[in-house]
C-alpha cells in the first residue's frame, strides 16, 4: 500500500461508525491516487464509481 489504510479507524474507535461517510471518502480517493500513481488508464478507470466498487 502506498498510503495507510483507513479501516484502521474503525478498529481502534469502535464508536466512531458515525464517521463512516468521511472513512469512505477517504477510502475512495486513496484507491483514485493510487491508481494514478500506477498509470492514467488506471486513473481514469478508478473515476467511475461502478469500477471502484468492482476493485478487491
Amino acid at each position: 500500500m502506498l498510503l495507510p489504510d483507513f479501516k484502521w479507524l474503525l478498529s481502534i474507535h469502535g464508536v466512531a461508525t458515525e464517521h463512516w461517510p468521511l472513512l469512505l471518502l477517504l477510502t475512495i480517493s486513496k484507491r483514485i491516487f493510487e491508481g494514478c500513481l500506477i498509470g492514467l488508464e488506471n486513473c481514469l478507470d478508478g473515476m467511475i464509481p461502478k469500477g471502484i466498487l468492482l476493485k478487491p
